[in-house]
């Protein structure tokens, strides 16, 4: 019987609460993880506390007061104060100064990302920016009903199939050599019976014999330039 793959327990602190934050720790506190959430309000460290192992009401302006929450044995910190510019700005300069690795650090506006630069943050996040550049992707080629954004040149697009595509094999559509694309998985769109094998949502991996069929949706690996041209050629309708 095959058993589940266990995700590699971290300590991972996360400092500031808003949405985002707050967000963060309870994704990363139902995948197993040991989550110190830290936060100025007590208000919303009341809210978050069932849902990490460890919360924490403290302003993380003050060098003092982050040196006494044992950081370093931290796997990661997140710094989520994005809202909050000083706060932001003050608790990264104190945690660069304390020589803390694997530091995570989220920011607002493009002022935030230069002056945390320039204090010499290197691992820098904007959610927001991701999220938009994802939507983008998803909203400027036809048939693409998801985009997930894996880095500044790849993403994952989920696109419906079109009808020139039924009845080909994976093979005849030399799909790296023509578009650059790596057909990832093929997930079925609609319950067909009873056979458990074609269950909505079910998602099958590939190879070059895979035929493909109605209300499929492809998932594909691969730039803009790659899912613009693919979708040129297999448009929907």
């Amino acid at each position: 019987m095959a058993t589940k793959k266990k995700t590699h327990k971290k300590r991972i602190a996360v400092i500031g609460l808003g949405e985002f934050g707050k967000a963060l720790v309870v994704y990363l506190n139902e995948n197993g993880h040991e989550v110190t959430a830290i936060d100025k309000d007590i208000k919303v460290i009341e809210e978050i506390k069932d849902h990490c192992a460890l919360a924490v009401c403290v302003d993380t302006s003050s060098k003092s007061s982050l040196e006494e929450l044992d950081l370093e044995d931290m796997d990661e910190i997140v710094v989520a104060l994005a809202e909050n510019f000083e706060a932001l700005i003050t608790t990264a300069y104190h945690l660069k100064e304390m020589k803390l690795e694997s530091l995570h650090v989220r920011y607002h506006s493009e002022v935030n990302r230069k002056i945390l630069q320039m204090i010499g943050i290197e691992n820098l996040f904007n959610p927001e920016e991701r999220a938009a550049a994802s939507m983008a992707e998803q909203l400027s080629y036809q048939g693409v009903k998801k985009a997930t954004l894996l880095s500044e040149e790849y993403s994952l697009f989920e696109v419906e199939i079109s009808s020139l595509l039924y009845g080909k094999k994976l093979k005849d559509l030399n799909l790296r050599e023509k578009f650059q694309l790596n057909l990832v998985a093929v997930r079925k769109a609609e319950t067909n019976g009873e056979d458990s094998a074609n269950r909505e949502g079910v998602v099958f991996l590939p190879d070059s014999q895979t035929v493909f069929q109605e209300k499929e949706v492809l998932i594909l690996f691969g730039t803009s330039e790659s899912i613009k041209r693919f979708t040129s050629a297999y448009p929907i309708g």
